[in-house]
């Protein structure tokens, strides 16, 4: 059983791919690293529909943009350059490497990005995946043309219920034992699926038992 077969795992990324489909741009945000997975589990569900660039983001968003996008990198001096040019039509532009140092400088562009891309015609129209690992804030508030989606809470207890009886499935346990374990982890971890993927593997006692665990977890800071 993998992360992106569970239900709540399967919403999400659905969720994602419909906004994308509607010519909207679209922030994830992760509050440790991106889950192994979800580029494949987004290029399954939308490869159909766009053709699937990847950009690694800089401090100048429309430099690197341009760069691997663009017939003509050094004609686009300008958002609208970039959006007139004909190798930027009806692509995902999946942005990598995104870090609090160069954060600032792309919510700023994008920004700009989805006040005049909104106003372009749906037909051709490229959008942008942002994936945000661990910054912390409110909201990007980037307004009209993009949609803010966080992954705490999309999954629930049932989903890690699903996911750890079917791990312990085969490790020899009694029905009785594998339910009594699947139901530990699920309400140990909650919504967490690194709690749940990294408890789900320890030795029974562990996992009737969790404080040792729990404690190492937080204090290794991979613990929410």
């Amino acid at each position: 059983m993998r992360l992106w077969e569970l239900p709540g795992s399967k919403r999400l990324v659905e969720s994602i791919c419909l906004e994308l489909r509607k010519g909207n741009c679209v922030v994830v945000r992760f509050p440790y690293v991106v889950p192994e997975g979800f580029d494949e589990a987004i290029e399954a569900e939308i490869e159909a529909d766009l053709k699937v660039r990847s950009v690694s983001a800089t401090a100048n968003p429309l430099k690197d943009l341009a760069r691997e996008l663009a017939t003509s990198p050094e004609d686009v001096r300008r958002i609208t350059d970039l959006l007139d040019d004909s190798s930027f039509r009806s692509c995902l532009v999946r942005i990598r490497d995104l870090s609090r140092g160069n954060w600032d400088h792309w919510r700023d562009f994008l920004r700009r990005f989805a006040e005049k891309n909104s106003a372009r015609p749906m037909l051709g129209r490229s959008v942008i995946l942002v994936k945000l690992e661990g910054i912390r804030e409110q909201s990007t508030q980037l307004e009209v043309g993009f949609v803010d989606l966080n992954w705490q809470n999309v999954l629930d207890e049932f989903d890690l219920l699903f996911f750890a009886s079917e791990r312990l499935r085969d490790r020899g346990f009694s029905p009785v034992m594998r339910s009594l374990l699947a139901h530990t982890v699920a309400y140990v971890a909650r919504w967490d699926f690194y709690t749940a993927n990294s408890l789900i593997v320890e030795p029974e006692s562990t996992i009737l038992a969790p404080h040792d665990f729990l404690m190492t977890m937080s204090r290794d800071g991979t613990c929410a």
